[in-house]
């Protein structure tokens, strides 16, 4: 008897180990259903702005979460298919333009094509390199609560780092 329940215990503790694990992400639940603020673009960890050539600090205090006077936001709609999800995508704010996109959960491939122009806010100098950096991206990594949307500029590999819009 004690044996039986020993092997019952023993079921239940590789219950969840048994019934399968897997390594890609819901990319559905990660990019859709939200809208994304873009909170910084950086070069590596600690959320400092990376520095582009020809900027200045007021370019960035602009985008700042509580005093900036300028936004960017986007917005992906898609469906999943085999751990990828593919659809459109839409822009607001100082980049205001849509297109296509795609992520693959295993990989974490991903990439952006706007469709036509996009309207870039008049002043804004981060504005052209957010819509180039979009087109431009190649992997995708976060969550439900942080996206990061990685591409090379010059050699650098920076990302933008964006977080749901609060409701």
């Amino acid at each position: 008897m004690k044996k039986d329940k020993w092997i019952l215990g023993l079921l239940f503790i590789l219950l969840p180990l048994l019934s399968g694990c897997t390594t890609s992400d819901d990319v559905h639940r990660i990019f859709t259903g939200k809208t994304w603020k873009l909170t910084y673009i950086s070069k590596g960890k600690g959320g400092a702005w990376y520095r582009f050539p020809n900027t200045s600090d007021s370019d960035y205090t602009a985008y700042g979460p509580s005093t900036g006077t300028r936004r960017f936001t986007i917005t992906f709609n898609g469906a999943e298919s085999d751990h990828v999800v593919s659809g459109s995508f839409s822009t607001a704010g100082t980049v205001s333009t849509n297109g296509t996109w795609s992520a693959n959960g295993e990989s974490k491939a991903f990439s952006a094509k706007i469709s036509g122009g996009a309207t870039l806010e008049k002043g804004d100098k981060l504005a052209a390199i957010i819509k180039d950096a979009i087109s431009n991206a190649d992997k995708y990594s976060g969550d439900e609560m942080n996206l990061f949307l990685h591409f090379t500029y010059e050699k650098d590999r920076i990302f933008l780092a964006f977080a749901p819009v609060k409701e």
